[in-house]
């Protein structure tokens, strides 16, 4: 199976790595989804897009903690004119609420790349959507699925988020461990409500600490259909694509 190392990719260069390996440019809408790593690979794609001269906005169509690398804009009393952010809705118990996902439309008019975490995984590695979720805005062009490499391989009821639902989905018990075949389905859930047009490239983080992990799962989405699988380490700026299989 063709596996890009790191480097490997066309135009890639030590400070735009995630960005070419998503495929995140001028005028993207890129929604994140599923478990842990979503907050981590938003921050680092912004300083890429802000260090290529673009305006990205980061938003949520759910809930996060504040972010202080970047400034906080209310929705929506957003100036015309505003730099790299976090747009979103007042703090509810200490955290940032939501915009609606049909608003995202209008701010996409306003900034070049708008990235937004429409999932929550309360920081387990895993996750198995509710019905009303992932909240993916109708104008995302690019979905990303992220999993934590981290959690393969331990009980779903320590690494994933709604356990319940996901054991009855896999039909497994909750102390079964979550391999990579078992994880396949959970990242398929997790695109569910995916503009039909959009693009789907999964993302496994922590692939820098969990390496054999990480691509043992990359394998099994690849030939579960997937075309395009980024192994990434989000929390380190000089190397945060380890690999693309494709």
């Amino acid at each position: 199976m063709p596996i890009a190392r790191l480097g490997d990719e066309p135009g890639q260069d030590a400070a735009q790595q995630l960005r070419a390996a998503l495929g995140v440019g001028a005028g993207t809408v890129a929604a994140f989804t599923g478990g842990g790593g979503k907050t981590s690979l938003i921050l680092a794609l912004c300083r890429e897009l802000a260090a290529a001269g673009l305006r990205p906005v980061f938003t949520t169509t759910t809930k996060i903690y504040p972010c202080t690398e970047m400034p906080v804009l209310t929705w929506p009393a957003v100036p015309l004119a505003f730099p790299t952010c976090v747009v979103a809705g007042p703090a509810p118990e200490g955290k940032l609420a939501g915009i609606d996902p049909a608003a995202v439309a209008t701010l996409a008019t306003l900034a070049d790349v708008v990235l937004v975490e429409a999932d929550g995984s309360k920081h387990l590695p895993l996750k198995c959507p509710a019905e009303y979720e992932p909240v993916i805005p109708a104008v995302a062009d690019l979905v990303v699925p992220v999993v934590g490499a981290g959690g393969l391989g331990r009980p779903l009821s320590e690494v994933c988020h709604r356990a319940e639902r996901a054991a009855a989905l896999l039909g497994l018990s909750l102390e079964s461990p979550a391999v990579p075949a078992a994880v396949v389905p959970l990242v398929a859930a997790c695109t569910r409500g995916a503009p039909p047009a959009a693009r789907v490239v999964p993302c496994i983080n922590q692939a820098d600490t969990y390496p054999a992990a990480a691509e043992e799962l990359a394998a099994f989405l690849r030939a579960a259909g997937w075309p395009r699988v980024v192994l990434a380490a989000a929390r380190d700026p000089a190397h945060p694509v380890r690999a693309v299989w494709r």
